[in-house]
């Protein structure tokens, strides 16, 4: 299951998300997800960094304001290259004056959205979208675990506030790479007490996802949002240990990938177009930028309609979608938010199922 998180670039989400009816094809990279009579105007009153690399932004919708529910997200629709793009942000707070905190990763490697979120200051407006929950937290569940690493924080830190306004117990697992890197950890530490642990890589190593799954209590539902390898590790841990695939629903970063964007380039079968993709762009909004007819909705790699066909390549393909299965990634991408790690590719675009492959 899927949903999304904080991160400046768009972001895919958790565990629980469905798959959106609409699609969208054109040569535009401008998405707008509402129509704009629908979006809200928001006035920025705060801004303050918790670490250096994470803005925290709080903002107060016009009018009747914003539902604010635990693992929830508002819609951003920023002015960016190639016109309206829309970045997702988790709920981290809701103030007495029904003000939002959201909090932003700041990325060198940003497509612009991280950039103009964090040049955000008070008095400056912005337009959002209505509160959605594609991450929502199950009060029903007999015990209740958190992990999340770095910005993955953000949703995971409304929902453990939430248990603990309702009197329920529950154990939050922090995960950094070093104490400076991670937002809030001193709050935290007083607010939960016991129920907190931080897990500094810097210090102790990469988590060990098995003996980390082993040490949960049968009955725990796991809710989880952070990088890929660290969701990936404990999905395989979850599984190799024959826990109930619906116990465990997690929020991932669509732009969180094995390894570092670099530059690379695609050629388009059906067109002769010869596309390069920038480190700080997506392999979708390049070949939008360029003319080709592809088909996209969510950019978040959860619904699959930006799937491109891998004819031949030069490279290995890093896949940070949570659409595709190991077969399908045999021969496919999602173009919205997986890419090549250097080298180069001949795709084709049409002609193709967009269903699941798994």
């Amino acid at each position: 299951m899927r949903a999304r998180c904080g991160r400046g670039a768009s972001t895919s989400r958790c565990s629980t998300r469905k798959t959106p009816g609409a699609s969208r094809c054109g040569p535009s990279a401008e998405r707008t997800e509402f129509p704009m009579s629908d979006l809200i105007e928001a006035t920025i009153v705060a801004t303050a960094r918790p670490c250096p690399d994470v803005a925290q932004i709080d903002l107060l919708p016009h009018g009747e304001g914003i539902v604010f529910e635990p693992g929830g997200h508002i819609d951003v629709h920023l002015p960016l290259e190639g016109g309206v793009q829309v970045r997702s942000y988790s709920h981290v707070a809701i103030g007495p004056d029904r003000s939002l905190r959201i909090a932003v990763k700041l990325l060198p490697d940003s497509r612009g959205g991280s950039r103009a979120m964090g040049r955000l200051r008070p008095g400056d407006r912005i337009r959002i979208s209505a509160a959605r929950n594609d991450f929502p937290l199950s009060f029903a569940a007999p015990r209740h675990a958190f992990l999340a690493g770095g910005i993955g924080i953000t949703p995971i830190l409304a929902q453990a506030r939430a248990l603990k306004a309702a009197g329920r117990g529950f154990t939050l697992h922090y995960c950094v790479r070093d104490r400076a890197s991670g937002p809030w950890i001193a709050e935290m530490e007083a607010e939960f007490g016991a129920s907190f642990t931080l897990h500094d890589d810097s210090a102790q190593g990469l988590l060990d996802a098995r003996a980390f799954v082993a040490a949960l209590d049968p009955e725990t539902e796991l809710y989880m949002c952070g990088p890929y390898p660290m969701m990936a590790a404990v999905k395989s841990a979850w599984a190799a240990a024959g826990r109930a695939p619906a116990r465990l629903r997690y929020e991932s970063f669509a732009n969180s990938g094995a390894s570092e964007s670099v530059p690379f380039s695609v050629r388009v079968v059906e067109t002769g177009a010869e596309v390069t993709v920038r480190r700080d762009q997506s392999l979708l909004d390049a070949l939008l930028m360029a003319g080709q007819p592809v088909m996209y909705d969510c950019r978040r790699g959860e619904c699959g309609l930006c799937k491109v066909e891998i004819e031949e390549i030069d490279g290995d393909i890093d896949h940070r979608d949570v659409f595709l299965g190991d077969q399908g990634r045999k021969g496919a991408l999602c173009a919205c938010v997986s890419r090549l790690r250097g080298g180069t590719a001949q795709i084709r675009i049409d002609s193709i199922s967009h269903g699941p492959s798994v």
